[in-house]
């Protein structure tokens, strides 16, 4: 039987009012898609720790006061499978300079005008940013891409 990964992702800002995003890189080390930092929860984590612990052990840094702000569950194949996410979004602090200790991801802080000129997963992501950038409310979104391939 397949499993749910449980995910715990970043709002993270700097004083430009930037988002960081993690670009994943392709086999040949060239940019491929970019999402929003985290990792996956291990069993009896709690996700604002699982958060910490993803973000020093991809660069170093501990992010501080952590706030849930929303979630959002994902379906999408590629080229491993099927796959069903659960993603708990939290926002707050990282220092401004972020760089990346994996050699298969690297950060970016990224304005709003451009995410949308980027390859961006999953679709929708961008929508909920904006939501919660204008009202602050907390968000759920469904994104089902079982009918598309990525």
């Amino acid at each position: 039987m397949k499993e749910i990964e449980h995910i715990s992702r970043g709002l993270f800002f700097n004083k430009k009012g930037e988002l960081l995003f993690c670009k994943n890189k392709n086999k040949d080390n060239k940019e491929g898609y970019f999402y929003l930092p985290g990792g996956h929860i291990e069993f009896g984590e709690a996700g604002e720790k699982t958060l910490v612990r993803e973000m020093v052990e991809e660069t170093g840094a501990e992010p501080k006061e952590l706030v849930y702000c929303g979630g959002f569950e994902n379906f999408f194949r590629d080229g491993s499978g099927e796959h069903h996410e659960i993603n708990l979004v939290f926002t707050g602090i990282l220092p401004e300079s972020i760089t990346s200790r994996e050699e298969h991801i690297d950060f970016e802080w990224m304005s709003l005008e451009k995410i949308g000129a980027v390859d961006l997963k999953p679709p929708g992501i961008q929508k909920i940013i904006g939501g919660w950038i204008k009202d602050r409310r907390m968000f759920w979104l469904n994104i089902d891409q079982t009918d598309v391939s990525l």
